[in-house]
């Protein structure tokens, strides 16, 4: 899956483990718990190990 990709990229970038990071970062849900589904972001996470994000 791609989202496994990015998540994977991320982990590598960031210097950290899965378990030090939060995907996604940004909520991509509205508020009756459908996703947001036009794409933007993609891709966010953030770790708390670094305190280093991406979107």
């Amino acid at each position: 899956m791609l989202e496994t990709y990015w998540i994977n990229q991320f982990v590598s970038i960031a210097d950290s483990s899965k378990e030090d990071c939060i995907f996604p970062y940004y909520n991509t849900e509205f508020a009756n718990d459908r996703k947001v589904m036009d794409a933007n972001p993609i891709f966010s996470a953030a770790s708390t190990k670094n305190n280093t994000s991406i979107t």
